[in-house]
């Protein structure tokens, strides 16, 4: 459909937690539109499926391991 847009989810690794990120690399892929934080991860906005899991890839995720152990059983 004219204007539709797809994302793809990367997640932190099991027993972590993120506390930031760098998507400049993400950002210079045609049609990746926005890259966006979200709880345990980050999501990719692209004009297709493909760009979208391959611009995730290119996201530098930078984490810490979780504090408490309620953290580590979380998402």
């Amino acid at each position: 459909m004219p204007g539709m847009v797809h994302a793809a989810v990367r997640m932190r690794p099991r027993r972590s937690a993120v506390t930031g990120f760098d998507a400049s690399t993400a950002h210079e892929m045609r049609s990746v539109t926005a890259v966006l934080e979200i709880y345990g991860g980050i999501a990719v906005i692209a004009d297709n499926t493909w760009r979208a899991i391959q611009a995730a890839y290119l996201v530098t995720l930078r984490t810490e391991p979780a504090r408490r152990p309620a953290e580590q059983t979380l998402h």
